[in-house]
């Protein structure tokens, strides 16, 4: 099956793409993502996990900013968003070595499961962010 999508989106909270200001700090040494499809469109959210300990609070936090309607199941780690075109695709934790161009993708969202590779490849495939970077995906 290929996706047909036509944008790929990382919105990257903590700017962890854009920083080489905390290499070396032990407790910025992973973040947590989740996949969400609008449409046409796969966005990769990604916050540190000391600001973000649920994955759902990535997604509260994108609600919040672009007017999602949702609703809090089991708060403060699984929520739900109430809009037609939104669909939570899994989530996981990203170890990244900045200084070494180095990102590995691992693990899963208890609340919304693992993220699929295809979905994932898809979105390093089409952002400047990730597509000239080393990449790894493991379990």
């Amino acid at each position: 099956m290929k996706l047909k999508l036509i944008k790929a989106t990382v919105i990257d909270i903590d700017k962890i793409f854009q920083s080489h200001t905390f290499v070396n700090s032990p407790k910025r040494s992973a973040n947590k993502f989740v996949i969400l499809k609008n449409c046409d469109e796969l966005l990769l959210i990604t916050g540190e996990i000391n600001r973000f300990p649920y994955h759902a609070k990535l997604l509260e936090w994108y609600c919040n900013k672009y007017n999602l309607t949702f609703s809090w199941m089991h708060k403060p780690d699984f929520l739900e968003i109430y809009e037609n075109d939104y669909s939570i695709c899994g989530g996981g934790y990203i170890k990244f070595h900045l200084d070494k161009n180095e990102y590995e993708f691992y693990g899963f969202s208890t609340a919304y499961g693992r993220f699929e590779n295809k979905k994932l490849n898809y979105i390093i495939d089409h952002s400047p962010v990730l597509n000239t970077a080393r990449i790894s995906i493991s379990k």
